[in-house]
């Protein structure tokens, strides 16, 4: 697995202190996310990062399979996720780099909200191809 520059685990620890789940543009996406999925559905988050979008979604009763390339921020995700343990059964983690997963299942969403920008043109080609 590629390890990104600045994912370590130094900067998954302090990412919730920059994007902070309580701010008001993070809840304000997070709710634009949740209005395109019901409870049950099930959801992939390309970049999952610390759950910033994951875990809203699961507390509204969808099942998120979170893929993220660095092993700390899914670390992370874990961490806040274990503080609700009913969210745990709703959540799938995965380390991968997005352009060389392949899933064999069917999602009602799928969405990305900012690694896409990390990747680089052929990246970007092999995760869309995907």
């Amino acid at each position: 697995m590629n390890k990104k520059v600045g994912y370590d685990a130094i900067s998954a620890a302090w990412y919730d202190l920059f994007q902070s789940p309580v701010d008001p543009q993070e809840q304000q996406r997070a709710n634009f996310f949740r209005s395109f999925i019901q409870p049950g559905q099930v959801a992939l988050d390309v970049g999952a990062g610390t759950g910033l979008i994951a875990l809203p979604l699961a507390r509204g009763g969808a099942f998120v399979t979170c893929i993220d390339n660095a092993e700390t921020m899914l670390y992370a995700l874990l961490i806040k996720a274990a503080q609700e343990p009913e969210l745990l059964p709703r959540l799938d983690l995965i380390a991968a780099h997005a352009a060389e997963i392949s899933l064999q299942t069917t999602f009602h969403l799928i969405y990305n909200c900012g690694m896409f920008h990390g990747l680089s043109f052929d990246e970007q080609a092999q995760f869309l191809k995907r």
